[in-house]
């Protein structure tokens, strides 16, 4: 079973805000049900499904469970400090979730143009594009996008990337792709680390 949003009047579904995984699901199983969920974003990228390759609907309009961050604490922010400054202006970033990459995030704020090529993102992101600093202008594949698998945080962060072009979802199998992940410009990672 696949969580999707409403049908749009062409009679198209989205993924929202989990792309990664659902995808190649979606394509390689006998029988898709789908749920239909009102507060499940409709996405840019390839979660875009017609309803003629789902099989069953059912309606189910729950909350999206959300993910709130935590303040790092002093050691985590030193270490996000000792990161960011390794980030060189117009690197694209793989971040995860968890303290570490939430502080390092933090401590990014006087960085210019970052891209992201990322299998997940949560709000930390976000902030950085609504303060200008992703912008993903030197990315060499997927200008200007973001580029994630899924994404994980607050509703703020559901409604940003709702209907957002700047945002592309895609299938994880492309995202984590060593070819891909080469061709990107000065492609950096941070470790996740869940806490």
């Amino acid at each position: 079973m696949i969580q999707v949003s409403p049908p749009d009047k062409h009679g198209f579904c989205s993924l929202g805000v989990s792309v990664d995984i659902s995808k190649a699901a979606t394509e390689t199983a006998k029988t898709v049900i789908a749920q239909v969920n009102v507060n499940m974003p409709r996405t840019h990228g390839d979660g875009i499904i017609p309803i003629n390759k789902i099989h069953s609907f059912v309606e189910g309009h729950l909350p999206l469970h959300e993910h709130f961050s935590e303040e790092p604490s002093d050691i985590e922010l030193a270490i996000g400090k000792n990161v960011a400054c390794l980030v060189e202006d117009g690197a694209t970033l793989q971040m995860g979730i968890g303290a570490i990459p939430n502080a390092v995030l933090t401590c990014l704020t006087s960085h210019k143009d970052l891209g992201i090529h990322t299998e997940m993102f949560s709000d930390g992101v976000m902030e950085l594009v609504q303060k200008g600093i992703i912008t993903g202008i030197h990315k060499k594949k997927h200008p200007g996008k973001i580029v994630s698998g899924f994404v994980m945080g607050t509703r703020k962060l559901y409604d940003f990337i709702d209907d957002n072009p700047e945002v592309s979802m895609l299938d994880i199998g492309y995202i984590n792709d060593p070819h891909v992940i080469r061709k990107t410009q000065k492609s950096q990672r941070s470790i996740p680390q869940l806490k």
